[in-house]
């Protein structure tokens, strides 16, 4: 992710009902609809941690695995092998880490580093107090792939191809997936909603997680 000042946005254009006081369709560029997607990537670990952080008042829960993850939390590092052990169960890590970072909206920034083996094994970790095979402390930091940084901050692309409905479904853009999906809402009469352009930060992606 480019490196600014400014917080990074992406635009959606509503179409609002009056009548009904209701949002019934977004349109979406493919930045947005690719943080969306990036939602289903994130480990469970994550979501919760996340939720955490930035509850408001009253905690967010996700079933009973809200207790698990707090069960885990307020353990004693006695009752893991190792430090690494509790860390890697409080913050798992996605696959799709170095790809979160071309993301316009990244709501799980995490510092991609390897250490290998001082000497010549071929094994790699993310923790430099990892033990190799041979025995050799794995503190050999490995140079980070290089990902190539967004264009910019905000992302003002407000001629969406995706549309996406008020319960996430998330289709192409076309005038019969529009038109079906506004007679399905009973909102057939276009001239009767009003447009609105938005711009979404890390908040609001963090509400609709």
């Amino acid at each position: 992710m480019a490196e600014s000042s400014e917080e990074p946005k992406v635009s959606l254009r509503l179409f609002i009902d009056e009548e009904k006081n209701k949002v019934v369709l977004a349109e979406a560029s493919k930045a947005f609809v690719d943080v969306l997607f990036s939602l289903l990537t994130l480990p469970m670990g994550t979501i919760i941690r996340l939720l955490e952080e930035h509850r408001e008042s009253q905690p967010i829960t996700v079933g009973c695995f809200s207790n698990l993850y707090r069960s885990v939390a307020e353990m004693g590092i006695d009752n893991f092998k190792t430090d690494v052990c509790k860390h890697i169960l409080l913050h798992p890590r996605s696959v799709r880490d170095l790809q979160y970072k071309r993301l316009m909206l990244n709501i799980n920034p995490t510092e991609v580093k390897l250490f290998k083996c001082p000497i010549s094994c071929n094994f790699y970790s993310h923790f430099s107090t990892s033990r190799c095979q041979c025995g050799s402390s794995m503190n050999k930091e490995f140079q980070e792939p290089r990902v190539v940084p967004v264009a910019s901050s905000i992302q003002n692309d407000v001629n969406g191809v995706f549309i996406i409905t008020d319960d996430l479904k998330v289709a192409v853009r076309s005038t019969d997936v529009v038109l079906n999906e506004l007679k399905s809402l009973g909102s057939g009469d276009i001239s009767k909603l009003r447009e609105m352009l938005v711009y979404i930060g890390f908040e609001e992606v963090i509400h609709v997680l």
